[in-house]
This record gives C-alpha cells, sequence and structure tokens, in this order.
C-alpha cells in the first residue's frame, strides 16, 4: 500500500434529519469527512461476489483505514459532482488498514 496510490479525493456524507420548523422534518446532507482515494472502475464482479446483483454504475473507493469513519446505510460518497450510494464495506486484509467501498451511483 503506497500512499501516492491515494490521489483522488472524495467527500463521504450521511443524510441527517432536520425540523423543517412545521412539526416535521426534511433530511439534509451533511458532510462527514473528505478523504484521499483510490478510485476503480468495476465491471459488477466483485459486487456480485459480495451479493449485490442491482447496481448501474458500480466504482469501488479504496480509503484509508485510519480515518475512523463509522459507515451505515445513510450514507454516501460525493466524486466528481455525482453520488454515489454505499453498497457494501470489505475490508481488504483484515486488518483495517485499507477498505474498499462498494459504491453504486444514484
Amino acid at each position: 500500500m503506497l500512499a501516492r496510490n491515494y490521489n483522488t479525493k472524495i467527500h463521504i456524507y450521511t443524510e441527517t434529519p432536520v425540523p423543517d420548523g412545521f412539526g416535521g422534518f426534511t433530511i439534509t446532507e451533511t458532510s462527514i469527512k473528505s478523504v484521499w482515494s483510490k478510485v476503480k472502475s468495476s465491471n459488477g464482479t466483485k459486487f456480485q461476489d459480495f451479493g449485490i446483483t442491482d447496481f448501474k454504475n458500480p466504482v469501488i473507493f479504496s480509503i484509508r483505514g485510519k480515518n475512523k469513519i463509522q459507515f451505515d446505510e445513510k450514507n454516501f460518497v460525493k466524486y466528481n459532482g455525482k453520488r454515489f450510494a454505499i453498497k457494501g464495506i470489505q475490508d481488504k486484509n483484515y486488518e483495517g488498514i485499507e477498505i474498499d467501498l462498494l459504491c453504486d451511483e444514484g
């Protein structure tokens, strides 16, 4: 794992409910962190190995585990003005050093 492999800045967001002032809630995007990543386009085979069969534009973002981000179903990635939903998370070497975010546009 070389530091120069992480050459693309991505932004990780979450959806949070915010009171709308009329007794209800509206959903807003809140930035969690900007991190450096390695971006790989995928043909979907890794997604299918992970059990994900419904995808449009699969992309894999590899980030360092030292970022200490707790991911859940509300998180998403913004990259090049597009929104990528996180469909799966895979620890590459099971030591928490490098994490693959299996994302799909939409």
